[in-house]
C-alpha cells in the first residue's frame, strides 16, 4: 500500500492538474524515474516489505503561465434562470496581459446528452456594476470577475448546455479556457 501511495504521488509530481476541465497553454514537461525494490521472501509485500526510490527528478511542478478558474460556484437551484459564478484569471509571466473574456456553447453530443439547449452568458466586473469583456492583468497576480449565466425563458426543459469560456489574449499565444455543463432542470420534476 506504502508502495502505491508513493507511485500516485511521484505521478502527481511530475504532471499538473487541471480543474474543471480546463485548457491550458505553455506546460512544461517534466520526467522522473521510478525504482521499486521488493523483499522477494514475501508473497505479498508487508508495510515495509517494498521501498520506493524516486530518481532523476528533472523539475518537481510545473507552472503554468495563465490559467482560468472557478473560483466560487452559484448556490441557487438549477430551476433558477440567472446563476452568478466568480471566475478568475491568473497570469504567472512576467509581463502584463489583457485577456479577451468569450463563451461559446458547444456540442454535449460526446457526453451523451441527446437534448441540448443555448444559454446565454455575460461578464461583469467583480461590483457587479460593469459588464466588461476583458480584463487586464499584472505580472504574477490573478483578477477575478463575474459570469453570469443565463437561462433563455424558451430553453427546453430537462436539456443540457455544454459551453466554453475562455481568457485569450490578441496575439493568442495565452489562452486558457474551462467547459462549463449545465441542466434546465423541469420544475415539475423537483422533489
Amino acid at each position: 500500500m506504502k508502495a502505491l501511495y508513493l507511485l500516485i504521488i511521484s505521478i502527481l509530481i511530475g504532471s499538473s492538474s487541471l480543474q474543471e476541465n480546463a485548457t491550458l497553454t505553455k506546460v512544461q514537461n517534466c520526467s522522473a524515474t521510478l525504482t521499486v525494490h521488493k523483499d522477494r521472501t514475501f508473497k505479498s509485500a508487508t508495510e515495509n516489505g517494498a521501498e520506493i526510490m524516486l530518481t532523476e527528478v528533472s523539475m518537481l511542478s510545473a507552472v503554468q503561465d495563465v490559467q482560468l478558474t472557478i473560483i466560487e460556484k452559484s448556490d441557487k437551484p438549477n430551476t433558477e434562470k440567472i446563476h452568478f459564478y466568480i471566475l478568475q484569471v491568473a497570469n504567472n509571466t512576467t509581463q502584463s496581459i489583457t485577456f479577451t473574456l468569450t463563451s461559446e456553447n458547444i456540442d454535449c453530443n460526446e457526453e451523451g446528452f441527446e437534448l441540448q439547449t443555448d444559454f446565454n452568458f455575460e461578464f461583469y466586473n467583480l461590483n457587479q456594476t460593469e459588464q466588461i469583456s476583458e480584463v487586464t492583468v499584472a505580472n504574477n497576480s490573478a483578477v477575478k470577475f463575474y459570469l453570469k449565466k443565463i437561462t433563455p425563458k424558451k430553453a427546453q426543459k430537462s436539456a443540457w448546455n455544454c459551453a466554453r469560456i475562455e481568457a485569450s489574449n490578441a496575439e493568442g499565444n495565452y489562452t486558457s479556457s474551462i467547459t462549463m455543463k449545465s441542466l434546465v432542470q423541469d420544475p415539475t420534476k423537483v422533489n
